[in-house]
């Protein structure tokens, strides 16, 4: 297995340029961070306060605790927005406490068709998501309450962000990597943290948690595809990631959102170890990533079903 600080990191440099853009160049820079990624830095993080200070309870999501935990300068880390979690019977009070302080709402969404609302502030250059789960309907994953039981603080500058644990944002990776559908930004943020804090990572409390949701495949597929060389029993696992790094070596980029992203959004059912009937019709139902954030609510209000029951806990 790839060992050292950045053993596993270094297979992404090696890729064509066609895969490793100038966003991800900068993710995985080992140069002092640019002026504008400083500013940038300080700007997201005094947002960051704001929404804990509003919402003491909440998670914050990958964005600059992921980044203070793989990447050398955590600045270059591109971050277009901020990502946090709260409780989902929360998210009405949460959504008026935002728009009491300017914030816009800039997606429409109902929480059984997504898992998380966009919102804009006319001051800040940030975006900030609201989100109830770690991952799309379609998918089984903790409960924020789990989550925020075993999560973790990280001090950045002078706020203390509560964030997922590391096992979490482990499967919080996996999850994310199979919503988009295998793009190479999110294994390198998975590879950089197995680089600087294997280590610390309790890889059997990791297998026991995706074990109790079905996830132990989407856990092995995204480790294997974030190390080359981790060892796993799981074929299907294994080979899409062989697939994927494969793609990446031959410069091919999938383009977002034409048709074919539906089938195979909803082919990623199959990625799960249990439960993939009721995550197809789910799927089914909300549609891929985008689609069920901006078709959801339509369709709710055109069928007027309460499918509320159908997301899975």
């Amino acid at each position: 297995m790839a060992t050292g600080l950045a053993g596993r990191v270094d297979r992404f440099r090696a890729l064509p340029t066609a895969i490793i853009d100038a966003r991800l160049t900068r993710q995985l820079a080992t140069t002092r961070p640019t002026l504008d990624e400083t500013l940038r830095w300080a700007v997201q993080l005094n947002v960051t306060k704001v929404l804990l200070d509003l919402f003491p309870e909440a998670l914050i999501l990958k964005g600059q605790p992921l980044a203070v935990l793989s990447v050398p300068n955590p600045p270059t880390r591109w971050m277009s927005d901020i990502d946090f979690l709260i409780d989902e019977q929360d998210v009405d009070a949460a959504i008026l406490k935002l728009e009491g302080i300017g914030f816009v709402q800039a997606s429409e969404v109902t929480t059984w068709a997504y898992n998380q609302i966009m919102f804009t502030h006319p001051q800040w250059n940030t975006t900030v998501e609201l989100h109830w789960r770690l991952a799309m309907p379609m998918f089984p994953c903790p409960s924020y309450q789990e989550l925020s039981s075993r999560k973790a603080t990280i001090k950045i500058g002078d706020v203390a962000v509560p964030t997922l644990s590391l096992e979490d944002t482990v499967i919080h990776l996996g999850l994310h990597l199979i919503q988009h559908l295998g793009e190479p930004r999110i294994a390198i943020d998975l590879a950089g943290l197995l680089d600087r804090h294997s280590d610390k990572l309790d890889f059997f409390r990791l297998r026991t948690i995706a074990a109790h949701y079905g996830l132990e495949r989407i856990v092995e597929l995204a480790m294997a595809t974030a190390d080359p060389d981790h060892p796993t029993d799981d074929v299907m696992a294994r080979s899409i990631a062989r697939s994927l790094w494969e793609l990446w070596r031959e410069g091919s980029v999938r383009t977002p959102h034409k048709a074919t992203d539906y089938p195979l959004q909803m082919a990623t059912g199959l990625l799960l170890t249990r439960d993939r009937g009721r995550a197809m019709a789910v799927g089914v139902i909300t549609g891929f990533y985008r689609v069920g954030n901006n078709h959801g609510p339509t369709l709710a209000r055109f069928l007027h079903l309460n499918v509320k029951g159908l997301t899975l806990h």
